[in-house]
């Protein structure tokens, strides 16, 4: 029985359907790696790509992968990557770095996607700040400290690097185990994004095998 690891990391096809299944896999939040280019070759891995400014994307992580996390389990690290489109949405990108640094996610990267979806101007790395340290009561030093870092900092490189190594070109979008790609494109009838993606861990539904 597969069973997952969740960390985190942002994707824009509409995602169909936005009730949670049920599956044998089911998937928890650890703490980050400082690597994201490293391979946990003892467990399954999942990547997702994500955009904060992504509707799609929130709806795939609050109706689909938040409850998959809250399901417990440990053998499948599923890491989130912030895609950056555009240069409105790096300093969310950034932030949500930061907070992994600082062990703050996933509730500070929860606020924060609930907060972009809303409104609200996080446009900037002093909106951000403000918002760290009102949405989660984060040190306001710390949080800059680890915004401004040389570790967040190859954290975004690493993000951006494995954005061009796997050819993401829209959000949500999903790496399984580095070999396939699974994305909005794929979702038909009842099924949601995250029922191809279990398939997929469970050896069924290949998804589109990567040429790396």
């Amino acid at each position: 029985m597969k069973r997952l690891l969740l960390v985190m990391l942002p994707i824009l096809f509409v995602v169909a359907g936005c009730a949670s299944t049920s599956s044998d896999t089911t998937a928890r939040q650890t703490a980050a790696p400082t690597d994201y280019l490293s391979y946990p070759n003892d467990q399954a891995e999942v990547l997702v790509f994500f955009g904060y400014q992504c509707n799609p994307c929130h709806n795939f992580y609050r109706q689909e992968l938040a409850q998959w996390s809250a399901a417990g389990a440990d053998d499948v690290s599923v890491v989130y990557v912030p895609v950056v489109f555009s240069d409105a949405v790096y300093p969310a990108a950034r932030a949500f770095h930061a907070a992994e640094v600082l062990g703050a996610n996933p509730v500070f990267h929860a606020r924060l996607f609930d907060a972009y979806q809303s409104g609200v101007d996080l446009s900037s790395q002093k909106a951000v700040m403000a918002f760290a340290r009102s949405c989660c009561d984060i040190d306001p030093v710390a949080f800059r400290t680890a915004y401004e870092s040389e570790l967040v900092e190859r954290r975004m490189d690493q993000a951006e690097a494995l954005l061009y190594q796997f050819g993401v070109r829209a959000t949500p979008s999903v790496i399984v185990n580095r070999e396939h790609l699974v994305d909005g494109s794929m979702v038909s009838g009842n099924q949601t994004l995250l029922d191809i993606v279990k398939a997929r861990l469970n050896g069924q539904t290949p998804g589109r095998s990567l040429a790396i």
